[in-house]
């Protein structure tokens, strides 16, 4: 039996087969189940063996604060558990939850609810497809940070609100870890994937900090030098993100070079009289380091 290659995703390399109809029917197979593959030499073995299995989990929110609970929903979802009892101690708490899971996680839902206690589960089995094009809204999303923060910057009134885009960029850096840890895509470089995902969004992160600095200090007078730098960092993001797509290591080189003078002008307008304007440096510079980084895990997810 044949079946013939279908190209999948952007820059990943990836392929796709159909798998026989009489052979997902014998084994009771539906959209959204796992199957195991294995490599034997240059063999590929396709079958469902322990890949049916759904990660459990039980915790206990008692007493825990509203951001432990969902740092700790969070991190349980990222690492790929499909079924998460909870055990909670008010409604205060399960309102908390259902709010964590509505704007927090994607493909979650609570399916059981007792007096002290709920189910949390997995109804949408994340794909490589989807990581793709969640990752891309991540991408797209940080595009609009840099958009924002420029027009604060110059004291214009904006209608858009940072914060919204910051939170669906988290949301999505979350699916993007769950993809990565159920082993779904890559496998010997997930651990690449996972870490450039990371300085990614901790390059991202810069920015929600100087956000909070204009959002609190309205009356800051931005200089000319510090919105260049700003401009500069958001090409500099550009040219990683291409990188990334493109699988191009050739212009990771390039990438160092426009680091190393974006640092050097940082550290210029660091020691001259602009004080008031020294922490928002700061975090840009920041967020330059965490872009070189990202640009170097390319290097392990190409080779």
């Amino acid at each position: 039996m044949q079946r013939r290659l279908v190209k999948q995703g952007y820059g990943t390399g990836t392929m796709m087969i159909s798998l026989p109809s009489k052979w997902i029917k014998e084994n009771n197979l539906e959209k959204g189940n796992l199957i195991n593959l294995e490599f034997s030499g240059n063999d590929l073995v396709i079958s469902i063996k322990e890949s049916m299995k759904k990660l459990e989990t039980t915790i206990k929110i008692n007493g825990f604060s509203e951001d432990i609970i969902e740092n700790l929903i969070k991190n349980i979802y990222k690492l790929g558990y499909d079924r998460i009892i909870v055990n909670f101690s008010n409604e205060q708490q399960f309102k908390l939850l259902q709010n964590i899971i509505r704007t927090k996680l994607i493909g979650f839902e609570i399916v059981k609810k007792d007096s002290d206690s709920c189910v949390l589960e997995n109804i949408t089995e994340p794909s490589e497809e989807q990581f793709d094009n969640i990752l891309s809204k991540i991408f797209l999303n940080s595009d609009e940070l840099f958009e924002i923060l420029e027009r604060k910057m110059k004291s214009e009134k904006i209608a858009e609100d940072f914060y919204e885009f910051w939170e669906l960029i988290k949301k999505y850096d979350a699916f993007c870890r769950r993809v990565v840890a159920k082993g779904k895509l890559y496998d010997i470089k997930s651990e690449m994937l996972w870490s450039f995902i990371t300085e990614f969004v901790n390059s991202l992160k810069e920015l929600y900090y100087v956000n909070e600095i204009l959002s609190k200090n309205k009356n800051l007078k931005i200089s000319k030098e510090t919105l260049e730098l700003l401009r500069e960092i958001k090409e500099l993001t550009g040219k990683t993100i291409n990188i990334y797509k493109e699988k191009n290591i050739d212009e990771i080189g390039k990438i160092q070079e426009i680091k190393n003078n974006l640092l050097k002008k940082g550290h210029n307008m660091l020691i001259t009289k602009r004080k008031e304007e020294d922490i928002i440096v700061h975090h840009l510079m920041s967020c330059v380091e965490n872009l070189y980084q990202t640009s170097e895990v390319i290097y392990g997810l190409v080779l």
